[in-house]
């Protein structure tokens, strides 16, 4: 397929799946094996995003996608989009506000065969107003938190300023009343060829996962380490699938049960001209000690 042909085929989907809110013509555009390896990674398949895009189509019945920037090269499609409406229905766990809510977000696509295969890279949406029920408990938005952490983040990385043109992002993340998430960090897409991405997170107890178990089964640690405050430190680099790319996560889990998680990844493919992930396993590991920002 050529360039203009796959992203003929991110604008049909966007157009049927977001904007006609016909979820079930998915299989048009996505491939049986489709893999969100982005936003998403938990999710299974093409039947687990069907469901996420059915629930946010219910949260948000006048739901209207719009794309901002396509850019593509091989196989790959750079999507730039902002989404738009009011909340009217159950929206991640939390009540209808009425509110308009405004999301922006950031993905790279492969294709195959006239599909979208997988979702190699993408940011979490950003949003620009507030989800969240009528006492003040909000989702996806920009809180005061959240840019205490971005700003804690700037300072404690200063590998974010040799980045060539980051886009920095904060947003907080709340799934009912008990678990909540801040995230900042900095990110940056080559069109055509890959992302880098520097991605921070503090969490409330319950509300974190961990990158690697030391059970049988689960992706291995590459070290877990304890220390004397009580926190523990879960560690693993890998190199990113179908790359060159390495990434390195750690989730640091404190005595109160909360934990901080901090990711350095680039996917970056053989030949592609752009740089690796910029902080190595021991960097993403001081980071995390050293964040002071509360869930």
């Amino acid at each position: 397929m050529s360039t203009e042909e796959n992203k003929a085929i991110l604008r049909d989907s966007f157009e049927a799946i977001f904007n006609q809110h016909r979820v079930d013509r998915a299989d048009e555009f996505y491939g049986a094996n489709y893999l969100d390896r982005g936003t998403a990674p938990e999710q299974a398949g093409l039947d687990g995003a069907k469901q996420t895009w059915s629930s946010y189509i219910a949260g948000v019945p006048d739901l209207r996608a719009t794309i901002v920037e396509l850019i593509a090269e091989g196989d790959k499609v750079a999507v730039a989009w902002t989404a738009e409406g009011t909340h009217r229905g159950e929206l991640l766990g939390l009540p209808p506000t009425g509110r308009h809510i405004r999301l922006s977000g950031l993905v790279l696509y492969r294709l195959d065969a006239g599909r979208i295969a997988e979702l190699v890279a993408g940011t979490a949406p950003m949003s620009s107003s507030r989800v969240g029920d009528p006492a003040g408990k909000s989702t996806n938005t920009s809180t005061e938190r959240s840019k205490a952490l971005l700003d804690e983040v700037r300072r404690l990385v200063p590998e974010i300023d040799q980045l060539d043109r980051p886009r920095l992002f904060n947003f907080e993340f709340a799934h009912g009343p008990d678990q909540r998430q801040v995230t900042a960090g900095a990110d940056r897409i080559y069109p055509g060829a890959g992302q880098i991405t520097v991605h921070i997170a503090v969490s409330s107890r319950g509300a974190w996962r961990l990158p690697c178990t030391g059970r049988t089964g689960g992706e291995p640690c590459t070290r877990i380490e304890e220390f004397a405050d009580g926190s523990t430190a879960y560690l693993r680099t890998y190199t990113v699938p179908d790359t060159v790319g390495h990434a390195y996560d750690v989730t640091l889990v404190k005595p109160d049960g909360t934990g901080v998680s901090v990711s350095s990844a680039a996917y970056r493919p053989e030949g592609a001209e752009m740089p690796d992930a910029p902080l190595s396993l021991d960097r993403v590991l001081e980071i995390a000690r050293r964040i002071t920002v509360t869930p």
